[in-house]
């Protein structure tokens, strides 16, 4: 009785912060994504993220899987370099 108590209570928690988070985002994300996805934090991306992870990588025939990544905005990204995507 009491494990299933403690199963309730754990329940309960998970739920209040799994709300809380999706709160705070909401609160957000428009200007996470003004800020993210300007002119100069993209190309910085470019710079020093996407070309130094992959640039050099044969990429042709290659698949990912963009999850919970926010509006799927770096998506664009992945084109550049020809990944497919699913």
């Amino acid at each position: 009785m009491i494990a299933m108590d403690l199963k309730i209570i754990w329940k309960m928690v998970v739920m209040s912060n799994s709300s809380r988070q999706r709160a705070h985002y909401e609160r957000l994300i428009d200007l996470y994504e003004i800020h993210y996805f300007d002119k100069w934090s993209s190309a910085y991306r470019e710079e020093f993220i996407y070309e130094p992870a992959w640039g050099g990588l044969d990429l042709h025939g290659k698949s990912i899987a963009e999850l919970a990544c926010a509006s799927g905005q770096n998506s664009k990204a992945f084109r550049l370099y020809r990944f497919q995507w699913f």
